[in-house]
């Protein structure tokens, strides 16, 4: 099964299949967080739009780690 994780530090967005642990080869940021996305919604969706919700759920990530961060 394809799973698709996103960098929230350049907004990456990876397929991979098999691996616990992603990296991005990009920015070098380890452990990906794995997104809600399944592979037939990333498919159909545009470039312009897989970048709209990455970035989107790439700031939700970043808030979701200050909050944690804070307390």
């Amino acid at each position: 099964m394809m799973k698709l994780y996103l960098c929230p530090d350049c907004k990456r967005l990876v397929l991979a299949s098999r691996r616990a642990a992603v990296d991005c080869t990009r920015c070098g940021r380890k452990n990906l967080p794995i997104t809600k996305l399944s592979f037939l919604e990333y498919s159909e969706m545009s470039e312009e739009k897989r970048q709209e919700y990455a970035k989107f759920q790439a700031r939700k990530i970043k808030e979701g780690q200050r909050k944690a961060e804070e307390t």
